[in-house]
């Protein structure tokens, strides 16, 4: 028997929602042995062949670590977050995974993979000086975008706001990440550690800071990553417009008063946003973008872009 994760696999049922599968080579039969209602992000196996998988079980901006048995995933007691980097003991017997929450950075973790007891933390690595501070954290804000896709944002507000209750509307930074199909928007440090801190500094200086999971996202499906292919920079922005008005309607932004910054794939969402939304934004910082898709690497630009000569 082989095991291959798919979002397409025929019969899924889940459809593109990528789960875990048992292939028999000599017949083809393929068998589904996860149904987690997001989705399937990583898996290992012990040498005795426990199969453990690292799935978001519910919410997107979580992963939880499970195994695979006859009857379903049996889920282990991890602390809620983000968890990856799967490593079983030898003995089959402990399981060891990096785990972070919003905020908290990454520390090493094990849990008895008979679920026996609850998860114990390995490591302690953060400086004292990063405890210390009283981060500004964000808020989760989940809107419509015009084609009815749920778009996913975090929100940084000044002390004393928050979504519920905004202050005067604020001037606000929209935070636009790079690579395109990463996920953002999830319980952990984010991709972008340094700037989560950042984004804390400029709540404190009294500014609204938006970071959005635009179309293209991973960790949403294989729609909401595919819906931007021959066609990028357009519903990237119509997700993040979409974010800004209903901050705008919450009076929590004032819409005459937004910024956006962003690198690498953000730099080139950041310049298509000043040059074809000018009225939506007073400035941007584009970082190190791409500018011209046909100089980029081939392995990314063909399988959204195509080729040069046919598209």
């Amino acid at each position: 028997m082989e095991l291959l994760a798919s979002e397409g696999a025929p019969l899924s049922t889940t459809p593109g929602r990528n789960q875990l599968f048992e292939l028999d080579p000599s017949t083809g039969a393929l068998r589904q042995l996860t149904e987690v209602e997001g989705e399937v992000s990583s898996w290992s196996m012990t040498e005795g062949g426990t199969l453990l998988v690292c799935a978001s079980r519910t919410a997107p901006a979580r992963r939880s670590l499970g195994v695979v048995e006859e009857r379903g995933v049996r889920w282990l007691p991890v602390p809620e977050g983000m968890t990856g980097t799967l490593r079983p003991s030898g003995d089959g017997g402990t399981l060891v995974f990096a785990h972070e929450e919003l905020g908290v950075p990454t520390e090493l973790w094990c849990v008895r993979i008979d679920g026996s007891q609850p998860a114990k933390r390995l490591t302690d690595t953060v400086p004292a000086a990063y405890r210390e501070h009283d981060w500004i954290l964000p808020e989760k804000l989940q809107v419509s975008s015009a084609d009815g896709k749920r778009v996913f944002a975090h929100v940084y507000s000044p002390r004393g706001a928050s979504l519920a209750r905004p202050s005067d509307p604020r001037p606000c930074v929209v935070f636009i990440h790079g690579a395109g199909y990463l996920q953002n928007v999830s319980d952990s440090m984010t991709e972008y550690a340094v700037n989560l801190m950042f984004h804390s500094r400029l709540a404190e200086q009294g500014y609204v800071v938006a970071d959005v999971d635009y179309r293209g996202s991973a960790g949403y499906g294989a729609k909401f990553r595919g819906d931007v292919q021959f066609q990028l920079g357009k519903l990237e922005l119509d997700d993040i417009g979409a974010v800004i008005d209903e901050l705008a309607r919450r009076g929590v932004v004032d819409p005459e008063r937004v910024a956006c910054y962003g690198g690498s794939y953000g730099g080139f969402l950041t310049l298509m946003a000043l040059f074809q939304q000018p009225d939506r934004w007073v400035g941007g910082a584009a970082l190190r973008s791409v500018t011209d898709w046909r100089t980029y690497h081939p392995g990314y630009t063909q399988p959204r872009l195509g080729l040069p000569s046919t598209h």
